[in-house]
């Protein structure tokens, strides 16, 4: 059996290779001054001669802990003495990006947007990041606990864009081992053993353990599956692209194709119909589900928001997409319904339009699944409707269902995206929900035969 290589050339290997660097190229380094990075910077130094690569450092310093400056400042004393140009990048996470999307979800982008930013400053052709082979076992199993399917379990890529990752096939004591044998300094960030941050439980905990029931090899075995989704996710982008090429209508998508294909090509179809207008677009299992309902529904001109500033909408038979700014507009608070005109509502971007009127035209119809058009028997209304923001814990009985759900959960089914949800109209009768524009009406005061005078309510985007 023939020796393995040292570490020094299967790094080396992975950026002309899976990494796609060319020698001369330059490269962007991101160092934080932890082990990971440092050990990385060591080892592309290393090769900078052989590759001709021209190497140049960035710190990203969150300024969350006393003293980030000075350790960044370590990493450029220390690109200093190996004659490597070096920058600190300073940024600033804001609380409501916390509070959309969590604070490491927010950290995460905050440094790759400076990093960006750096790159093309300089001009350089890739940014390398120093995650290895048990990130990405973690990341396996963080995305195999939300039910991610393969795009999510294929995980980091050795190249994604600008970025890449030439450690991602190297185990964490690999990289522990080169450390103390090449005599490297580094600083241990706090945070990293900080239990409330998932990764952080997952490292811990969870990964410990599955090396004591399975063996050393868990983390190998992991980052294996994320090896094959990507094989596999390869192939079903590609189908899915063919996809939507032949679905092909104008702006958007025709729905009688779409609904021809696969499941799993739908949704990756509709997934990137979206990301098309919203690069960001974040989609979870329930906002797919929604789209493919929307796909599939009777509602000829629906349309679902999704998290990160986009929506689908079905126009007859096409799916389109569109970029929308998430409303920053007043709060009406709790309001009566005008039964004979429109009720804004700016905090989301609506109006809710509504109008009374005769039996004879609706006569044996009720308000159906009622996403964008409800209609009500008035006089079973025990008095006059009034539009409210969500309260915590609300139910509802939505039409044709058995038994009662929380509106929340009503709403995250329809596509609503989260951010919209504490400030999306309810409309109720003596505290009891009858209408959810965009999700779902409630079985209540069905229109019939004996309907006298129908409540027609209807939604439009707010002027």
């Amino acid at each position: 059996m023939s020796e393995p290589l040292p570490l020094v050339d299967r790094v080396g290997r992975s950026l002309l290779g899976p990494c796609g660097v060319s020698p001369a190229d330059r490269v962007l380094v991101a160092c934080s001054g932890g082990m990971d990075s440092t050990v990385l910077l060591d080892l592309l130094v290393s090769l900078q001669h052989r590759l001709s690569l021209d190497l140049h450092v960035a710190t990203v310093d969150h300024g969350l802990r006393e003293g980030s400056r000075t350790e960044a400042e370590t990493v450029g004393a220390d690109c200093q003495v190996l004659d490597l140009s070096w920058r600190r990048l300073p940024v600033e996470v804001t609380d409501a990006e916390i509070r959309r999307v969590g604070p490491e979800s927010a950290a995460r982008a905050a440094r790759y947007a400076a990093l960006e930013g750096e790159a093309d400053r300089i001009g350089a052709s890739a940014i390398a990041l120093a995650h290895h082979r048990d990130d990405q076992a973690e990341t396996v199993l963080m995305r195999a606990l939300v039910g991610a399917g393969t795009r999510g379990l294929a995980a980091m890529r050795p190249r994604s864009g600008r970025r890449i990752r030439p450690l991602l096939g190297v185990a964490r004591t690999e990289l522990a081992d080169h450390a103390a044998g090449r005599g490297l300094r580094w600083t241990e960030d706090p945070s990293n053993r900080d239990p409330r941050y998932l990764r952080n439980a997952l490292r811990h905990r969870l990964l410990p353990a599955a090396v004591e029931v399975v063996g050393p090899s868990a983390a190998a075995q992991l980052a294996r599956l994320a090896e094959r989704a990507a094989t596999d996710e390869e192939l079903l982008e590609s189908l899915a692209r063919d996809l939507a090429d032949g679905a092909r209508d104008g702006d958007g998508l025709a729905v009688g194709t779409l609904c021809k294909a696969h499941p799993a090509l739908q949704l990756r179809a509709l997934g990137d119909l979206a990301r098309s207008v919203a690069p960001d677009v974040r989609l979870g299992a329930a906002h797919l589900e929604a789209a493919r309902r929307l796909l599939e529904g009777p509602d000829r001109d629906a349309g679902i928001d999704l998290p990160g500033e986009a929506r689908l909408e079905r126009r007859g038979r096409r799916l389109v997409a569109r970029r929308i700014a998430l409303p920053q507009g007043e709060d009406p608070g709790d309001v009566g319904l005008n039964e004979r005109g429109t009720t804004p509502w700016p905090a989301v971007g609506l109006t809710l339009h509504a109008r009374l009127h005769g039996a004879l035209e609706q006569v044996g119809r009720g308000p159906g699944a009622g996403i964008t058009r409800a209609w009500f028997d008035r006089e079973q209304l025990t008095s006059s409707p009034r539009v409210h923001k969500l309260a915590a814990g609300t139910r509802m009985k939505p039409f044709g269902a058995p038994g009662s759900r929380k509106v929340s959960d009503v709403l995250a089914d329809a596509g609503i995206a989260r951010e919209l949800r504490r400030s999306w109209p309810v409309v109720s009768v003596d505290g009891t929900v009858i209408w959810v524009p965009g999700a779902r009406a409630a079985d209540v005061a069905r229109v019939g035969e004996g309907t006298v005078q129908i409540l027609d309510l209807s939604m439009g985007e707010y002027p």
